[in-house]
């Protein structure tokens, strides 16, 4: 079933497709897959108390099959920002996930892990207060320590730290990318935000070396000069 699809035929207020489609695809996976593209659908529709009951049966008969917990708290951090209540309920599977790589059922690696610890250390820097500042720092920081791929984690980290506001944490959060860009380089946006932070902290000379060594590797970039003359 393409996802896709369903949704190309809910835009067009074609519903007779759309549930033309999920017989055509009951037809072609496995049983245990159906709840799964039915609580999509219903989702996709609008449904949203369909589409809970129909996850959560789902979740009962794999309740140990990690990416049915994701399944399950992507759905709920999707709905989050419109019932808060949703939060708490995405929190219990995160927490699940996570413990199940503490616990070394899983690998520390795995995407689902990666991605509950990101989303579960958004949540906490959500609350806006330093304890929970705190958590979501060595969450983000164990995310760092294991991952391949470290500048998106490092640009969550930095934005944590960079949101308590005091010039020591801006700093901080500075040092993650120089020490990225000395271990393993930088993106274009990753080596533009880390001018901007220098910038911030007032540590202009650093900055400023940055900017020139940008320019001289992004010669053709349209945006790079008129960022550094801003």
């Amino acid at each position: 079933l393409s996802p896709g699809l369903v949704a190309h035929y809910f835009d067009q207020g074609d519903a007779e497709n759309v549930f033309d489609t999920m017989r055509q695809a009951t037809l072609a996976v496995n049983a245990e897959f159906i709840p799964l593209m039915a609580a999509r659908t219903a989702e996709m529709g609008g449904r949203w108390q369909a589409a809970e009951d129909l996850y959560l049966k789902a979740y009962a008969s794999q309740m140990d099959d990690i990416g049915i917990l994701r399944i399950m708290a992507d759905f709920y951090v999707r709905h989050a920002p419109t019932a808060p209540e949703n939060a708490g309920k995405a929190a219990r599977y995160l927490n699940r996930i996570l413990r199940m790589a503490n616990e070394q059922e899983v690998e520390q690696t795995h995407p689902a892990v990666m991605w509950a610890r990101t989303e579960a250390a958004k949540m906490l820097a959500s609350q806006g207060d330093y304890q929970s500042s705190v958590k979501a720092e060595k969450m983000l920081s164990h995310a760092m320590a294991v991952a391949k791929e470290k500048e998106a984690i490092a640009g969550q980290l930095a934005d944590v730290l960079a949101a308590r506001g005091d010039p020591e944490s801006r700093l901080r959060a500075a040092n993650l990318f120089l020490d990225l860009k000395e271990e393993t380089g930088l993106t274009q946006a990753g080596d533009l935000r880390l001018a901007q932070m220098l910038f911030e902290v007032g540590v202009w000379n650093q900055c400023k070396r940055h900017m020139n060594d940008v320019v001289s590797r992004y010669p053709r970039v349209v945006c790079v000069r008129p960022f550094y003359i801003s």
